[in-house]
């Protein structure tokens, strides 16, 4: 059993700087969409909107992130991976502040699908960048670290 930690160890300490500062971040960027989810149900409640408009938005969200998986990992492609979770990060911080500070019905279906492009674009580029950002050896133990989106 030790053998098995004292390799384990010894992989992790072989991730790259930037695939230690993507791990840091996915689990920062984890624990405030996780906070955000649950206080938007309680925010867009208490715009007077009915709770189906909740899971509208929810829906709406989770079907543009699923339309445009293919469309964002051309322009994935395009931009670089790290351009790609930069603008992805942005979309949806841009699209959070949107539904606060224009909290109209049509907005907020307008950012919920701004938010699922981004989350789709950050999401097509984890594994290209992990696997770019990792060697043979400690491969398979870095991609155990990657987070399962939706």
């Amino acid at each position: 059993m030790a053998d098995v930690i004292q390799t384990y160890w010894t992989r992790v300490k072989q991730f790259s700087p930037n695939a230690r500062l993507f791990l840091a971040s996915i689990i920062l960027t984890g624990a405030a969409l996780g906070i955000y989810r649950l206080l938007f149900n309680f925010y867009v409640l208490s715009l007077n909107m009915d709770a189906s408009v909740v899971g509208q938005l929810t829906s709406t969200s989770s079907m543009a992130a699923l339309i445009l998986a293919v469309p964002m990992g051309y322009l994935a492609d395009i931009l670089g991976r790290k351009l790609s979770f930069f603008i992805g990060g942005l979309a949806v911080c841009l699209a959070i502040a949107g539904m606060v500070i224009w909290p109209f019905k049509g907005i907020l279906f307008s950012m919920s699908i701004l938010s699922g492009a981004a989350q789709s674009l950050s999401a097509v580029t984890m594994s290209p960048f992990l696997l770019e950002n990792s060697g043979p050896e400690e491969r398979t133990y870095l991609l155990a670290w990657h987070p399962v989106h939706k």
